[in-house]
């Protein structure tokens, strides 16, 4: 056996018996694996597992009872929509994806962020949103600074793009890149 496959007894690979069922090539020398017992029993295992997972792959999933029913309930419940007030002709809502999607894309148009993630934070009680982003950002440049850049790119971006007003945004720096 060496550091990338391993092999029978007989110098055959498993992993050119593995190929031969799965992807049907030809055998490198036919008449060994015939009449060698190690080869015709790794390739009858083979055969075996390549059934096994055709089965598995081809049977019906079903569907549990009630499974739509549930999640349809759940998402009903979720706290997804922010609302945005536009005066006297009505409001609107604004799904919490769809802030934490533009505050991401703000995020990573700071030069020296790397990777970043957004999820809006309501707070009912006190008629305020937030936003908690975090970041992985290049080594290199102040991370307070960094961090102030992001509020300002997010907080920008979300009201220009949304209408919704971010009253706090929490940013964290989880990472360097």
């Amino acid at each position: 056996m060496n550091d990338n496959h391993m092999s029978l007894a007989c110098g055959v690979g498993l992993d050119e018996l593995a190929r031969q069922v799965f992807d049907s090539e030809l055998a490198h020398d036919p008449e060994h694996e015939q009449r060698c017992p190690e080869c015709r029993a790794a390739l009858a295992h083979i055969h075996a597992v390549a059934k096994d997972l055709n089965r598995v792959a081809t049977a019906p999933v079903a569907v549990p009872a009630g499974l739509l029913r549930r999640v349809m309930a759940r998402l009903r419940t979720a706290p997804a929509l922010l609302t945005v007030t536009v005066g006297s002709r009505g409001t609107t809502e604004v799904a919490e994806s769809v802030v934490a999607r533009v505050a991401r894309e703000a995020a990573l148009h700071v030069e020296g962020v790397a990777f970043a993630s957004a999820l809006p934070s309501c707070r009912p009680a006190e008629h305020s949103s937030g936003l908690r982003v975090r970041l992985v950002v290049s080594y290199g440049p102040s991370l307070h600074t960094l961090a102030a850049l992001v509020r300002e790119s997010v907080g920008r971006a979300t009201a220009e793009r949304t209408g919704v007003q971010i009253e706090h945004i929490d940013v964290s720096i989880d990472d360097l890149a």
